[in-house]
């Protein structure tokens, strides 16, 4: 029957012990040292036995040290050298013990790829509620300026992209993303910046009423200065921050020949997330009555005509006023409709325009 050479070297041995014959060594046959890899998905792995013995590792599989090892000898693997392009990270188990009569083959060599945290810094931030997003999964609420990470990582090799989910309100910013898109490899992820800046608004809003030739200076905030000529929409050249408060009040209003009342509707309040649209500029005309004096009337049934009022009959000397009002800058004419009876009347200053005061200089006289 067939035997095992180590069992046939022990027999000769045996044999050989009870005849007087010169010393034999016998060597027994030497022990190989293998391992089993898997998850192996780069390369460079390389394991060593025994701080001497490296054995380069090309894929997953069984691969075995060259150098063998006598029965009862120690071995201790350790991995040399991770491998690389994507960095793995490799486990040994079973990885050390005493040869026996039989190759070793239960050593495990288990590689994983290794994950990274993504993260950066975030500068400028003055709202609450910004809220970042990886890989459109992963959020992250950020309150304060500062370092910041993801709490779920990257495994090595795989792509992260770090967007803005959510803005920041009051005030409102706009927060932007720079090196915020890579792969993650061999080390954590700390070169994502984010920079938000507070969002400028414009400031404006409409002027209604104003007549020709008559202008107002508005004032924002005590220094932004906008001379408005024409109705119409304006805008003052200055934005204002979100957060910030704003006040306009008129600096000059100019009525050369037209006189006028404006005032302003929405003129302060503070900056939220828009364009402010509605500080209005309402202008109106101021009316005034027309008037003047009778003097020397003694007889009866002089009517005066009024272009703005119709004919209009006087008994009297002294003041008089027209009915109603008439807008500043309208002309008018005053006229003698019918002579008092016995005399005859003149009037002074009858044709004229209304200014920026009740008329009272027309003058009746009568003879």
């Amino acid at each position: 029957m067939d035997m095992h050479p180590k069992l046939v070297a022990l027999w000769i041995i045996t044999a050989l012990a009870g005849c007087s014959v010169d010393a034999v060594t016998f060597k027994l046959t030497p022990v190989m040292i293998g391992v089993t890899i898997t998850g192996l998905d780069g390369d460079g792995l390389v394991l060593t036995n025994n701080g001497g013995d490296d054995l380069v590792i090309s894929g997953n599989g069984a691969f075995v040290f060259t150098t063998p090892l006598e029965r009862g000898a120690s071995y201790a693997l350790v991995v040399k050298r991770q491998p690389s392009n994507p960095l793995l990270l490799c486990a040994i188990a079973n990885g050390t013990g005493t040869v026996g009569d039989e190759d070793v083959t239960d050593v495990q060599v288990s590689c994983h790829a290794t994950a990274f945290h993504v993260g950066g810094t975030v500068t400028g931030v003055a709202g609450s509620g910004l809220v970042l997003r990886n890989n459109d999964g992963d959020d992250l609420n950020i309150t304060a300026n500062g370092m910041f990470a993801f709490s779920t990582v990257v495994p090595n090799g795989a792509p992260y992209h770090v967007t803005v989910q959510r803005q920041p309100a009051g005030p409102w910013q706009t927060c932007t993303v720079t090196g915020g898109a890579g792969t993650a490899t061999s080390a954590e992820v700390t070169s994502t910046v984010v920079t938000c800046t507070t969002n400028l608004y414009s400031l404006g809003g409409e002027v209604t009423g104003l007549a020709t030739g008559n202008s107002v200076t508005l004032r924002n905030n005590g220094s932004d200065e906008l001379v408005l000529t024409r109705n119409g929409s304006y805008r003052f050249q200055t934005p204002v921050a979100s957060g910030q408060g704003y006040r306009v009040t008129f600096v000059a209003i100019s009525m050369p020949l037209i006189s006028q009342t404006c005032f302003l509707l929405n003129n302060f309040d503070s900056v939220r997330d828009s364009d402010i649209n509605f500080v209005f500029v309402m202008c109106s005309t101021n009316r005034f009555t027309v008037g003047g004096t009778i003097s020397g009337l003694t007889g009866t049934g002089l009517v005066l005509n009024y272009d703005r009022g119709g004919d209009i009959p006087f008994s009297g000397n002294g003041a008089f006023t027209f009915p109603g009002t008439i807008p500043s800058g309208t002309m008018y004419t005053v006229t003698v409709k019918t002579q008092p009876s016995g005399q005859t009347c003149v009037v002074a200053n009858g044709p004229g325009t209304v200014g920026s005061s009740n008329v009272t200089n027309i003058q009746v006289t009568c003879g």
